[in-house]
């Protein structure tokens, strides 16, 4: 929608290029993945992760019919200081899962739990690699100042 909305009062020209960047690769790690198989949601509104209330000091990430690209694109969306890059499916799993993770938030360490890199390992059996992939990217070409009316 903003890009249309650029594009129709800015008279924004754009496209889509594959640049080399930093991310995250969402890899099966160390043999087979802890997740239990769930069923393809009906809809894309019905894979959902959300936070709920856990132990204090940690936090408790829950999904449910969540495919791994769908999950990759989820920790892309999370707190920056949790994932700090964009993060793509290099699992090679199909279908859609269920799962949970419990894991420290960043600056309650102290609290003796995993952050969430290393929980996503002992309890996911997946990791997150520092890897240099390239990924979409949208170039703005040109751009007026001043929008339309």
């Amino acid at each position: 929608m903003a890009q249309t909305l650029l594009r129709d009062r800015m008279k924004m020209v754009s496209h889509i290029e594959e640049r080399e960047k930093s991310v995250y690769a969402l890899a099966v790690w160390k043999g087979q993945p802890k997740l239990t198989a769930s069923q393809m949601p009906a809809r894309p509104e019905d894979a959902d992760c959300y936070f709920a209330t856990g132990k204090p000091g940690f936090s408790r990430m829950i999904c449910k019919h969540m495919t791994m690209e769908m999950f990759a694109h989820e920790l892309s969306d999370e707190d920056p200081k949790d994932v700090d890059r964009r993060v793509v499916d290099k699992t090679g799993l199909q279908g859609a899962w269920e799962f949970m993770v419990d894991f420290t938030p960043p600056g309650a360490e102290n609290s003796g739990g995993l952050t969430l890199f290393p929980a996503m390992q002992a309890q996911l059996g997946l990791q997150l690699e520092s890897r240099r992939l390239p990924v979409p990217v949208l170039v703005v070409d040109s751009m007026e100042k001043a929008p339309s009316e």
